[in-house]
């Protein structure tokens, strides 16, 4: 859902709450290409950097704070057809409060209960 509202432009998303990916093969990557993970808040993206450091053989970097904190920096986010949107997804209820930043999101019944 959240992916539906705002994100950074070609990520390469996986479905909220899976674990990280067993290595497989990807595609060859430029040694000199700067790859960054990231989730809602920085965690699972921290997660994802250690996996795909594994399997790339590069540095991966986390983006800390998330997606939240490049949303609150007042960096771009775009929907799902490319255009900048002042929308973020929190992702969980708990994660309403840590946006900052103005923002257009209303779909309150699509938020998960945080654990």
């Amino acid at each position: 859902a959240e992916q539906r509202i705002g994100k950074i432009t070609k990520p390469r998303p996986r479905k909220k709450g899976d674990p990280p990916p067993p290595p497989r093969k990807i595609e060859p990557i430029s040694d000199k290409a700067i790859v960054v993970a990231y989730d809602t808040c920085g965690v699972r993206g921290g997660m994802g950097a250690i996996a795909l450091e594994k399997t790339l053989g590069i540095e991966v970097f986390n983006l800390t704070g998330g997606i939240v904190q490049w949303y609150n920096c007042g960096l771009p986010v775009h929907n799902k057809d490319g255009i900048q949107v002042k929308t973020l997804h929190p992702g969980i209820k708990r994660c309403l409060g840590y946006i900052s930043a103005p923002n257009d999101f209303k779909d309150m019944a699509s938020l998960k209960v945080s654990l």
